[in-house]
This record gives structure tokens, C-alpha cells and sequence, in this order.
């Protein structure tokens, strides 16, 4: 689980189920309303409280088993409460995926910039053994 910071907009009230399964969610439960339950492909979990008139009944738990609360937008993920809305759950979901996909991104190009280090024993093992090149391998006479 990480601390980083992902923005949700509080104010969105609704989210489709199709837009849902889009962003790779599916519904154990058909509808949106009390102990419906909503999968993420990549292991996140939404589950409602039941309580039909709840403020803030949905409980978000990324694929470590660890409770996401409100106060994750923030960076801090064990602060605050359960989500208000379907919608911003799914919202900060799909915005921390992202996130984390960039700086996975990130990491990656940093490796590739790496200088690969001294290649001249390798290049001339390649010289040595390869049939390409004049005088070796089993084509002596190439060039």
C-alpha cells in the first residue's frame, strides 16, 4: 500500500455499473444498493455497510486486505472514514492505479538510462566466435 496522494472529486454522486465494469470492476450482488459488493480485477474490493441510509457506507480494501479510508486522497489511508459514494471509491481506485503505474513507468526508464558498463570483453568474445567476422568461426575466409 502506498502514501501517495490521489485526487477524487467528493461531489460525483453516480457511477453506471457499465462504467464500473469498464474500470474492471464486477457486482457479486446485482444493484447498487445495501450488501452489494463490487471486485476489482487487480484484487480491490467496495462493499457496501448495508445500512440503507448511510452516510458513508462504502468499505474499500486494496489487495493486501488493508482498509482504504477517506483520508487516503491525502496520503494517509488509515485516516478518515469509509467512502460516501461508490463514485469516489472507484474514482480514487482507478487514479491510484494510474499513479502507480506511472511511477512503475518511471522506475523502468531509470534502470534503462543506467550505463550498461564496460561491453569489451563481451564484444570481443562476439568478434572471437562469431562466423561474421573475417578469420573465425566456421566461415574463415567471409571478408
Amino acid at each position: 500500500m502506498s502514501n501517495q496522494k490521489v485526487a477524487v472529486n467528493f461531489r460525483v454522486r453516480r457511477i453506471s455499473p457499465q462504467k464500473l465494469e469498464s474500470q474492471g470492476w464486477t457486482c457479486t450482488y446485482k444493484g447498487l444498493g445495501p450488501h452489494a459488493v463490487w471486485l476489482h480485477r487487480l484484487g480491490w474490493t467496495l462493499e457496501h455497510c448495508g445500512h440503507p441510509t448511510a452516510n458513508y457506507p462504502w468499505l474499500l480494501t486494496d489487495p493486501d486486505g488493508q482498509r482504504i479510508l477517506t483520508g487516503a486522497v491525502n496520503g494517509m489511508p488509515m485516516c478518515g472514514r469509509a467512502w460516501p459514494t461508490l463514485a469516489a471509491a472507484a474514482q480514487y481506485v482507478q487514479g491510484f492505479i494510474i499513479a502507480a503505474g506511472a511511477h512503475q513507468a518511471d522506475v523502468l526508464s531509470a534502470r534503462w538510462r543506467e550505463p550498461l558498463g564496460n561491453i569489451s570483453t563481451k564484444a570481443g568474445r562476439i568478434e572471437r566466435d562469431s562466423p561474421l567476422f573475417f578469420g573465425s568461426g566456421e566461415n574463415p575466409t567471409l571478408f
